[in-house]
C-alpha cells in the first residue's frame, strides 16, 4: 500500500499513486521517494578504450613484476628439487646398505639358530639319559659304600 502525502489516501502500488497525483492533485511527478533512478548511459567505446589504455602500462608493469617473481620461485623451485633429488639417492643408497646389513644379520641369526637347536636337541638328549646315569652311579657308589664298610667292620 501507498499513501498519498497530500491527502492521506491509501493507494494500491505507485502506478495508482501517479494517476492519483495528476488527476486528484494536477501534479505530473512523483514524490521523490517513488521515482525511479535515472538510468545511467554506459561509456562509450572510445571512453572505454581511453580507460584501458591508461591502465596499459600499469598492467604491463604488474605482469613484469609478476614474471619476475615467477622467475625467482622457478629457481628456488629447480634447486629445491635438485636438493631432494641428492637426498633421494642418499636413501637409495642407505636402503641398499641396509639391506645388505639385514641379509647378513639374518644369515648369522639361521647359524645360530641352527647351532642352538643342535645344543637343545644334545641337551634333550643328556637329561634323558642322565637319569640313567645317575641311578647307575647311585647304585655303584652304594654298593661301594656296603663293601667298604663290610672290610672296615
Amino acid at each position: 500500500m501507498v499513501e498519498c502525502e497530500v491527502c492521506g489516501k491509501d493507494l494500491k502500488n505507485t502506478q495508482g499513486l501517479s494517476g492519483h497525483m495528476r488527476i486528484v492533485h494536477g501534479s505530473q511527478s512523483l514524490p521523490e521517494q517513488y521515482e525511479s533512478p535515472a538510468l545511467e548511459h554506459p561509456p562509450s567505446l572510445d571512453e572505454q578504450s581511453a580507460a584501458l589504455d591508461e591502465q596499459s602500462p600499469s598492467l604491463d608493469e604488474q605482469s613484469a613484476a609478476l614474471a619476475a617473481v615467477l622467475d625467482e620461485y622457478s629457481v628456488e623451485l629447480d634447486q629445491r628439487s635438485a636438493a631432494l633429488d641428492e637426498q633421494s639417492a642418499a636413501l637409495a643408497q642407505r636402503s641398499v646398505e641396509l639391506d645388505g646389513h639385514s641379509a647378513a644379520l639374518a644369515a648369522v641369526l639361521d647359524e645360530y639358530s641352527v647351532e642352538l637347536d643342535q645344543r637343545s636337541a644334545a641337551l634333550d638328549h643328556r637329561s634323558a639319559v642322565l637319569p640313567d646315569a645317575l641311578v647307575g652311579r647311585y647304585k655303584f657308589l652304594t654298593e661301594l659304600g656296603v663293601s667298604i664298610k663290610g672290610r672296615i667292620l
